[in-house]
């Protein structure tokens, strides 16, 4: 009995050695265990990409490979906005001052809001009654 047991203990010790020596074939690629949701496209980034990133929990906060992936990506988005940006002044420089247009909902410039009363260079007139609280009244 004990002969047995011993053969089966060095048949073990054997396979674990063959094994261990790369002789038994090797492991397949491994599967995804996590969804890839804290990535950025490769094209133009936007609002939406950022607001969307949702980033897997690691032992100590999130996973520091794909947080600095991402930010990897946001500073070659920012540096080609900026090249863009300066290309643009360049080029607007050169061939006289372009001023962008004011969106539809947005005022211009040199004119107030909406909600803000008109006054001299673009500061509120004050009211010539004073402020008004409940203890004046």
């Amino acid at each position: 009995m004990s002969l047995v047991l011993l053969l089966v203990v060095l048949a073990v010790i054997g396979g674990i050695a063959v094994v261990a020596a790369g002789r038994g074939g090797s492991l397949g690629e491994p599967d995804p265990d996590r969804a890839t949701t804290g990535s950025l496209p490769d094209d133009e980034v936007d609002r939406s990409h950022v607001d969307g990133l949702r980033f897997t929990l690691a032992l100590r906060g999130y996973r520091m490979d794909e947080v600095d992936a991402v930010l990897d990506k946001l500073v070659d988005e920012l540096d080609r906005r900026g090249e863009r940006i300066r290309a643009l002044e360049v080029q607007g420089g050169a061939g006289g001052t372009t001023v962008a247009e004011p969106a539809a909902d947005e005022p211009a410039a040199d004119e107030p809001a909406a909600d803000e009363p008109a006054g001299v260079d673009g500061v509120a007139e004050a009211d010539p009654a004073g402020p008004t609280t409940p203890r004046d009244a």
